[in-house]
């Protein structure tokens, strides 16, 4: 498999030479949307288990420099 996938890009590479450009459209499109849903989805985890943790009795703190930093960005 190596021999006849010598390009970078794994999954898109792979799906491109051998199945295709619409078979390598679909691979990148949802690599790209897995790759994005992943920042919010461990975002979430990370609070989660923060809670489990700390038993919930710090998530007003959290929630309140979440607020902070968010409102720096503007």
């Amino acid at each position: 498999m190596l021999k006849n996938n010598i390009e970078e890009g794994g999954e898109f590479s792979y799906a491109l030479n051998n199945l295709g450009r619409g078979h390598g459209f679909i691979v990148g499109w949802s690599l790209s949307l897995c790759y994005l849903s992943m920042i919010p989805l461990n975002a979430s985890a990370y609070v989660l288990l923060f809670k489990v943790i700390f038993n919930d009795k710090y998530s007003f703190w959290i929630f309140i420099f979440y607020c902070r930093l968010s409102s720096m960005d503007k």
